[in-house]
């Protein structure tokens, strides 16, 4: 093997390299891991739902949310529980007519809008 056959094979492996390392960057990195500062809600959110009000989507995704959940009934200690496993946190306290204030990231805005409890979100302004 010539000198030039041997330099062509080194860059050949370098590049298949750069590819690979690219694909597995691309691969693991989440592409919703951390919005950036100015992301509002509806450009992050991977659901539609009648459920989440406008000034909701209009609202920057960064740090926690303070929402206004409406609900079908008044939720009990196992409810309160239930959200606080999965990231919400709920302030019975503020029960109102059909709504609460709760706690929450943008990441669990979707799984609240599924939520057959939950009749509309909204954002405490």
């Amino acid at each position: 093997m010539g000198k030039k056959a041997w330099a062509n094979n080194k860059i050949v492996a370098f590049f298949v390299c750069i590819l690979v390392v690219t694909a597995l960057i691309a691969y693991w990195a989440p592409e919703s891991a951390k919005p950036s500062e100015s992301a509002l809600v509806r450009d992050v959110i991977k659901c539609k739902s009648d459920k989440i009000s406008q000034d909701l989507l209009q609202t920057k995704a960064a740090g926690k949310l303070t929402l206004i959940l409406g609900m079908t009934t008044k939720p009990g200690q196992k409810t309160v529980a239930d959200f606080a496993s999965k990231g919400i946190t709920l302030f019975p306290n503020s029960w109102t007519f059909d709504s609460l204030v709760a706690e929450t990231d943008w990441t669990k805005l979707c799984d609240l809008a599924k939520n057959k409890v939950i009749t509309n979100l909204d954002i405490v302004q």
